[in-house]
């Protein structure tokens, strides 16, 4: 378990996909950043830096914003990540999980989904997370072929 006293230099992470801006108008990045940055003064944290990633799809981790927080993370300048939902981190379920439930956890850094109440220090339900991601995996494929139905439609 991670020592809750020790983990307090946070990063936030934020994403809005292409998509997103047509389907969630309302949730732009500023209003995530907003949300985030509130959680973690309620709790304590100490913000290192806000990374944030414009117009990106979740299911390419070839972000700069994602590079950047990896790059605080790397060089020991941040233990917390939080974002706003799984969605936001990424869409492809077997990265997600490689990040989450490997390399987060055995370098032990402490992982905040704050719209699952999920907190990667005192949640021992990884199940409950893990479904989560694959189904943010699947709405991924199934936007996907729904696009594409629409586009051929269209010819």
């Amino acid at each position: 378990m991670l020592d809750l006293t020790k983990n307090k230099n946070a990063i936030i992470y934020a994403r809005l996909s292409r998509d997103d801006f047509e389907h969630e108008m309302a949730s732009s990045i500023i209003n995530q950043i907003d949300g985030l940055t509130s959680y973690a003064n309620k709790h304590g944290f100490k913000l290192v830096d806000v990374c944030s990633d414009e117009g990106y799809s979740g299911s390419n981790f070839d972000r700069p914003g994602f590079k950047r927080m990896m790059e605080h993370i790397d060089a020991g300048n941040a233990n917390v990540i939080i974002v706003k939902d799984l969605s936001r981190f990424g869409r492809n379920f077997l990265r997600v999980s490689e990040y989450i439930d490997g390399y987060y956890k055995d370098n032990n850094i402490r992982f905040i989904s704050v719209n699952e109440n999920y907190d990667s220090a005192t949640d021992t339900e990884e199940f409950s997370i893990v479904i989560r991601n694959f189904l943010n995996g699947l709405y991924l494929k199934e936007f996907r072929r729904k696009s594409i139905e629409s586009i051929e439609r269209k010819s």
